[in-house]
C-alpha cells in the first residue's frame, strides 16, 4: 500500500512526463537548423516508437501521423517541357489517451 503522498508524487511525474512526450512529438517534424528531416512515414512512426519509449508513455498519448501530397504543375521553360511536380508533407498531433 502507497501513502498518499507518494500516490501525488507519481501522478505529478506521470503528468510532467505526459506533457514532455507530448511536447517532444508535436516538435518532431519541426525544421530546424541542425536537426535532421524526417522525410518518409517509416522514419516517423520509428522516431514516435523511440519518443514514447524514451518518456515510457507508451499506451497513454495517441499520435497520429498524416501524410498529404500536394502536387504542382510546373510551366514549360526553353527546352524543358511541361511536368507535374508533387511534393509530401508529414504531420503529427500527440494527445493523451483518457481511455484506460
Amino acid at each position: 500500500m502507497q501513502s498518499l503522498v507518494a500516490a501525488q508524487a507519481a501522478e505529478l511525474a506521470l503528468r510532467r512526463r505526459l506533457s514532455q512526450a507530448q511536447m517532444a512529438l508535436n516538435n518532431l517534424l519541426v525544421r530546424q537548423q541542425g536537426k535532421p528531416v524526417l522525410s518518409d512515414l517509416a522514419a516517423v512512426e520509428q522516431a514516435v516508437a523511440d519518443t514514447l519509449t524514451h518518456f515510457r508513455v507508451e499506451g497513454l498519448l495517441v499520435v497520429t501521423v498524416k501524410e498529404q501530397v500536394t502536387e504542382q504543375s510546373m510551366r514549360a521553360y526553353r527546352n524543358r517541357p511541361a511536368r507535374c511536380e508533387s511534393r509530401a508533407s508529414l504531420r503529427s498531433a500527440a494527445r493523451w489517451n483518457r481511455k484506460p
